[in-house]
C-alpha cells in the first residue's frame, strides 16, 4: 500500500535530555491525549476475544532476504516450520478465539495501558495447543498499530509472517508513546513507568486468554522498543526465550539476566538517531559493544562470528557457542538507516530489503525455547 503524505508529515529526529530517538512526526502521528482518554474511558476491549480492530495492517510484507548463495531460501517464511509446542498448557488454552486484531486495556502500575494482540487464523482453528507469543515494542513517537509508518505493525510487517506459521502477536502501547528502557526515552523514563511491570500484566492477561507455550516468549521491537527488548532480557531472561532488537542495542546498566539470552540484532551503519559506533545522546552502547556485551553475558566461546547470511547490503554473523544453547546473532545493513529492514519505510535513512528481518527473527527465536 502507498500511504500520501503530505510535507508537513515527513519523519523527523527529535532531541531530549534522554537521547536522540525515532520520531515519526505529522499525518499519522497519534494524538498522546487522545489515545490516553480513550484508555481511561475503557474504549478497548479486556474481553476473552477481544475486540476486532479494522486497522491490522497486516498483508504485503517485505520480500528481501529469500536468496544469496548457499542461503537461498534461508528466510522464506514458507520454509520455516510451525511453532512446537514444548511447554505447558497455560490457561487459556481450549478457549475459543476470533481471528483478527483485539485491543485490549487493562490497569497496569495504577493506570490504563492499552495493547493489542494479533490472532492468525491458524491458531483460532487450534486454540489447544500451546503456541509461540512475540511482544513487538514501538519506537519513540510510535503507537502499536495501524495501516501508517508510525505504527510498529505496519513498519515490522510481522503480521504475514504471523499469519504464514501460526503464532500469537502482542503490540503494546507505550506510555506516552515511550517505553522506559533505562535512559531512554520521553516520558516514560522521566516519570519513571513501571513498563516491565506492564509486561508482566501483559503476559499474565494474555496467558489467561490464549494457550500460550511458556517456553516460547520472546521480546523485539524497534529504537526506544529494541533498547526496551533489551530491558527484558536482563531482567526477566526468566519468561522471555530471546530477544529481537533492531536499531535499538543494549541501553541499561548493569545487565544481569538469569540465564543465557539467545539475541538477534539489526542495525543500520548510517543509521541517523542511534548512530552504529556509539555517539548518539541515546546512550545506547555502539552497537559493536553492545554485541560483545550479550557475546560475554551468554559466555560465548566462538574464535571468530560465522557468516550465515548475505545479500547486498545486508550480512549476518553468528555466534552459537555459548552456554545455555544460546546464540548471538548480528544482522548488519550496510548504508542502512533507522529502519525495521525487509518491512516498510520509516523514512529515516536508507531503507533495504536484503533482510526480512522479521522472517528472519522469528526463525531464530523458533529454535532458542526457553531449555
Amino acid at each position: 500500500m502507498v500511504i500520501e503524505r503530505p510535507a508537513a508529515a515527513l519523519a523527523c529526529v527529535v532531541s531530549l535530555s534522554a537521547g536522540l530517538v525515532l520520531a515519526a512526526c505529522g499525518a499519522g502521528a497519534t494524538n498522546d491525549a487522545a489515545q490516553r482518554d480513550a484508555a481511561a474511558e475503557g474504549s478497548v476491549s479486556g474481553s476473552s476475544s477481544g475486540s476486532t480492530s479494522s486497522s491490522s495492517g497486516g498483508s504485503g510484507g517485505g520480500s528481501g532476504g529469500s536468496s544469496g548463495g548457499d542461503d537461498a531460501g534461508f528466510f522464506d517464511a514458507g520454509v520455516v516450520d510451525a511453532p512446537i509446542a514444548t511447554g505447558d498448557a497455560t490457561s487459556g488454552c481450549g478457549t475459543a478465539a476470533t481471528a483478527g486484531m483485539h485491543d485490549v486495556s487493562i490497569q497496569s502500575g495504577g493506570m490504563a495501558r492499552t495493547f493489542h494482540v494479533y490472532v492468525p487464523a491458524k491458531y483460532a482453528e487450534a486454540p489447544s495447543a500451546p503456541d509461540t507469543l512475540v511482544f513487538v515494542f514501538h519506537g519513540y513517537t510510535q503507537v502499536g498499530t495501524g495501516n501508517t509508518f508510525t505504527s510498529i505493525e505496519y513498519l515490522s510487517q510481522m503480521d504475514p509472517v504471523s499469519d504464514a506459521q501460526g503464532f500469537l502477536v502482542v503490540y503494546p502501547d507505550g506510555y506516552m508513546n515511550s517505553w522506559n528502557a533505562g535512559d531512554c526515552c520521553g516520558a516514560a523514563v522521566s516519570s519513571k513507568v513501571d513498563d516491565v511491570g506492564f509486561f508482566d500484566d501483559m503476559l499474565a492477561w494474555v496467558e489467561s486468554k490464549y494457550c500460550v507455550d511458556p517456553k516460547r516468549v520472546y521480546a523485539a521491537g524497534l529504537s526506544n522498543g529494541g533498547f526496551f527488548s533489551n530491558r527484558l532480557g536482563c531482567e526477566r531472561a526468566n519468561v522471555v526465550a530471546a530477544i529481537g532488537p533492531v536499531a535499538g542495542p543494549l541501553d541499561i546498566s548493569p545487565c544481569n539476566p538469569s540465564r543465557p539470552v539467545p539475541v538477534f540484532e539489526v542495525h543500520g551503519t548510517a543509521d541517523p538517531v542511534v548512530y552504529f559506533d556509539g555517539g548518539s545522546s541515546s546512550l545506547a552502547l555502539p552497537v559493536e559493544q553492545a554485541i560483545s556485551t550479550w557475546e560475554g553475558l551468554d559466555k560465548c566461546t566462538d574464535p571468530m562470528a560465522t557468516t550465515v547470511y548475505t545479500k547486498g547490503a545486508a550480512t549476518c554473523t553468528d555466534e552459537t557457542m555459548c552456554t545455555g544453547a544460546s546464540a548471538v546473532e548480528l544482522c548488519v545493513i550496510d548504508g542502512g538507516g533507522h529502519q525495521w529492514p525487509g518491512g516498510k519505510d520509516d523514512y529515516l535513512g536508507n531503507f533495504s530489503s536484503d533482510l526480512d528481518t522479521s522472517t528472519a527473527m522469528i526463525k531464530i527465536f523458533q529454535e532458542h525455547p526457553m531449555e
